[in-house]
C-alpha cells in the first residue's frame, strides 16, 4: 500500500489540456489499459478560481482527487480520505461542460471499452463547485460522473462516497 499526502494542486495553469478537454488531478488523464492499485491520497485540496478572459477556450473540465479524465482502467483498493476540491468559475463562456468528482472528475467509455472500480473509497471529502449559467452542463459526484454523450460501461464494485458536496449558481438559474 502507498499513501501519498499533504499536497495542493491550483490555479487553472497547473492543469494539463489535451485536445478541447482540461483535467486535473493527481493524475491529470488515464487512458486504456492503465491500472492504479492499493493507494491512498490524504488531505489533497484542489483549487480553482476561473472567469472570463483567464483561459484558453475548451470544451470540457473535468476533476478528480486520482483523476480528471478516465477511460477503460482498473482501480482498486484506492481510497481518497480528508480531501477538498473547490471550483469557482463565473462568465466563462467557453466551458460547455463540468465534470467533478472525489475519485475521478469523468468516466468516459464507449460501448466497446470498460472501467473496472473496485474497493474504492472517497471518505470526509468536501466537493464545492460555484458557477453560473454560462456553463452548459455541470455534473457533481461524490465518487466520479459519467458523461452524458459516452456509452459508458462501467463497473462500479464495493466503493462509497462519505463527505459534501455543495453546488452555488451565482445568478440563481438552475
Amino acid at each position: 500500500n502507498h499513501t501519498i499526502s499533504n499536497f495542493t494542486i491550483q490555479n487553472q495553469s497547473n492543469f494539463i489540456i489535451q485536445g478541447s478537454i482540461q483535467a486535473c488531478g493527481f493524475f491529470s488523464f488515464l487512458f486504456e489499459t492503465a491500472e492504479i492499485h492499493n493507494l491512498t491520497l490524504n488531505n489533497v485540496t484542489i483549487q480553482d478560481e476561473m472567469s472570463k478572459g483567464d483561459q484558453d477556450d475548451f470544451f470540457m473540465f473535468s476533476c478528480g482527487v486520482l483523476c480528471g479524465f478516465e477511460r477503460k482502467t482498473n482501480i482498486s483498493n484506492c481510497n481518497i480520505t480528508n480531501c477538498k476540491i473547490d471550483i469557482a468559475y463565473s462568465n466563462t463562456s467557453s466551458i460547455l461542460m463540468l465534470f467533478i468528482g472525489g475519485l475521478f472528475g469523468v468516466v468516459y467509455n464507449s460501448a466497446s471499452t470498460n472501467t473496472i472500480i473496485t474497493n474504492c473509497n472517497v471518505i470526509n471529502t468536501s466537493i464545492k463547485i460555484t458557477c453560473n449559467s454560462d456553463i452548459l452542463s455541470c455534473y457533481v459526484c461524490g465518487l466520479f460522473a459519467i458523461n452524458p454523450l459516452s456509452e459508458s460501461k462501467t463497473q462500479l464494485i464495493n466503493s462509497s462516497f462519505i463527505g459534501n458536496i455543495t453546488f452555488d449558481n451565482t445568478d440563481g438559474i438552475n
